[in-house]
């Protein structure tokens, strides 16, 4: 059997998963603070369609 690479590294899974994320309410609550970039988020999920790539820093 072949050995969990991820696991003999002392991750849990691979972290370059290329599957997005789900959005839900849980998610939502991460934008705290940032009403016009939660506005523009969901604006464009519900009209362009395909996907959305977030980055930044944390904070």
């Amino acid at each position: 059997m072949m050995a969990n690479i991820w696991a003999d590294l002392g991750l849990t899974d691979n972290p370059y998963d290329p599957r997005p994320l789900s959005i839900d309410a849980d998610d939502r609550e991460l934008f705290v603070g940032r009403t016009e970039t939660l506005d523009e988020f969901n604006t464009l999920l519900s009209t362009k369609g395909g996907m959305i790539i977030v980055e930044g820093k944390v904070g």
